[in-house]
């Protein structure tokens, strides 16, 4: 053999020992990544079962059934649930429009999505579609934060086939029509009718009003119905065209329910009064219920008091009236204090 072919077959040597090597590497590197995911979700699933439990702002009303305040939960927002039962078929149809079509139809992953979402991204050279279903998406909203890199989305898929495992579809979409931030520190669709349209029973909701708060989950900050501009109006009329389409409205309703114009909630300015008087009254009810306080703060429970929101309020402007507590008044009564 010449020298020159003996390099040659050296050279060929040296490629297939690197591509065999890589291949290895990639199998064993594929291999961690399977047990990985089939294993993660379901450990975390195990360590934190409370995350499945959504916390519920509870209220505290007057005695004339007045509300007092509306417990904030620990993200600083507010969360009223409900039962699927409770709502609409046209809600729930349209959110699955929108947000996931084949959700009865995979097990926590949409392949075609995410295959549709990368195809789209890599052509738009952006990151604008995810492809996220919507296990995936509860999945992200109860246990992870909001990085974007491989070893969330990895964290992601896992959780999102252990959830598939332990919950039933149904249950899912509970969870995640009352988990999802709706924007203006409202979470879930209870919330959301009851901030943005002051409707309590969500059988009660128009066409129109169904497709607003479908269309707020792709941007809780711009798409809301109280954003500036049009853009929320846009997206709203984006999501009828989606319902009709999909069958689940006439082109007349359609049509019908473009035509209607979002007009605010009036939301009467509460006067804070009596905050110690919550504390008390909050107290009072863990000893008397055998509750922790954070349980009655986020178990959303309503509790009802002894106050007077009128007497309250007189007792509290004459407290913090000067002139009725004159300076002389106090300095004498601080000597005495002293003496």
């Amino acid at each position: 053999m010449s020298r020159p072919d003996a390099r040659v077959v050296h050279k060929l040597q040296h490629v297939f020992y690197t591509a065999f090597d890589l291949a290895v590497v990639s199998a064993i590197l594929l291999l961690v990544i399977l047990v990985y995911v089939h294993q993660y979700g379901g450990t975390v699933l195990d360590r934190y079962p409370e995350k499945l439990k959504l916390p519920q702002s509870s209220v505290i009303l007057a005695s004339d059934g007045t509300v007092l305040r509306r417990i904030p939960l620990p993200e600083s927002g507010y969360r009223v649930t409900a039962r699927l039962e409770e709502m609409p078929e046209l809600l729930i149809e349209t959110f699955l429009a929108v947000e996931d079509q084949r959700f009865y139809s995979h097990q926590g992953l949409d392949y075609p999505g995410i295959l549709r979402a990368a195809l789209h991204n890599t052509v738009q050279l952006s990151a604008s579609e995810g492809g996220s279903s919507i296990t995936q998406q509860l999945a992200r909203n109860l246990y992870l934060n909001r990085d974007k890199n491989m070893l969330r989305k990895l964290k992601e898929a896992s959780l999102a086939l252990a959830l598939e495992k332990r919950l039933s579809k149904q249950e899912i979409l509970q969870l995640y029509l009352n988990q999802i931030y709706m924007g203006h520190g409202q979470y879930g669709v209870k919330s959301a009718a009851e901030y943005y349209f002051g409707i309590t029973q969500l059988k009660e909701l128009e066409i129109w009003q169904i497709a607003a708060l479908a269309a707020i989950p792709k941007g809780p900050s711009v798409y809301n119905p109280e954003a500036e501009g049009e853009r929320s109006k846009g997206r709203r009329d984006l999501v009828l065209r989606m319902m009709q389409q999909r069958g689940l409205i006439t082109h007349a309703e359609m049509a019908a329910a473009m035509s209607k114009e979002f007009r605010p909630v009036e939301r009467a300015k509460a006067e804070r009064i009596g905050d110690s008087y919550m504390d008390a009254a909050l107290k009072e009810a863990s000893r008397l219920t055998g509750q922790p306080l954070e349980e009655l703060r986020t178990g959303g429970y309503t509790i009802v008091t002894g106050m007077n929101p009128g007497a309250q309020q007189a007792l509290e402007e004459t407290f913090g009236n000067p002139e009725f507590f004159p300076r002389t008044v106090q300095r004498s009564k601080w000597r005495l204090l002293w003496l």
